[in-house]
């Protein structure tokens, strides 16, 4: 999945991605960033819109704006034609017996 929405200049599974860890990290740390955190989005961060506004390495507690809701949003209505278009092309390969 990470390869289907990062190729070609696309740049919607960094900001999945960074929204799913940041929604953990909301639920079981009260927003507030640690070394696992700062691991898990090492490469990703600073693609996505939070990264945008701040460094990764200052981070202490991860605040969601309207435009982390909207670009992700938008990440996720992308990638799901991506997607469906990658699933069905799979699909047929495996029924032409490749």
């Amino acid at each position: 999945m990470s390869k289907i929405l990062s190729d070609k200049g696309c740049r919607y599974w960094q900001q999945i991605n960074t929204a799913f860890e940041v929604r953990n990290l909301i639920e079981h740390r009260d927003g507030q960033a640690d070394r696992h955190f700062r691991e898990l989005l090492a490469s990703d961060w600073a693609i996505s819109s939070w990264g945008a506004r701040e460094r990764l390495e200052r981070l202490e507690k991860v605040v969601v704006e309207d435009e982390d809701v909207i670009q992700t949003y938008r990440a996720m209505l992308e990638a799901t034609s991506l997607l469906t278009r990658a699933v069905l092309e799979w699909s047929a390969r495996k029924r032409a017996g490749h």
